[in-house]
C-alpha cells in the first residue's frame, strides 16, 4: 500500500487528481474480472499520471490490467 503506479492516460484523457480506479485482470483465469487493487491519481501531466495504491485484494499488480474508474473528481 502506497506504493505508486505510473498511468498511460493523463490530462488529455480527462484524468484529475483525486481520480479513483479498480484495477481488474481481464485475461483468462481464476481471477478473471476481480478487483485487484484500487488506485487513487497523485500527480497529472498531459499523457501521463501517477496514482497511488489505496488496496489490494489480489497481490500481483502488473502491466495490462484494465482501469475501471469508480470517482471522478472535478
Amino acid at each position: 500500500l502506497g506504493s505508486r503506479v505510473f498511468l498511460a492516460a493523463g490530462a488529455k484523457d480527462g484524468i484529475v487528481i483525486g481520480d479513483v480506479f479498480r484495477a481488474v485482470k481481464e485475461e483468462p483465469g481464476p481471477e478473471f474480472g476481480m478487483e485487484s487493487a484500487r488506485l487513487q491519481i497523485i500527480h497529472v501531466d498531459e499523457d501521463i499520471s501517477t496514482a497511488r495504491i489505496v488496496s489490494i485484494r489480489i497481490p500481483g499488480l502488473q502491466e495490462g490490467y484494465t482501469l475501471r474508474l469508480i470517482e471522478k473528481m472535478y
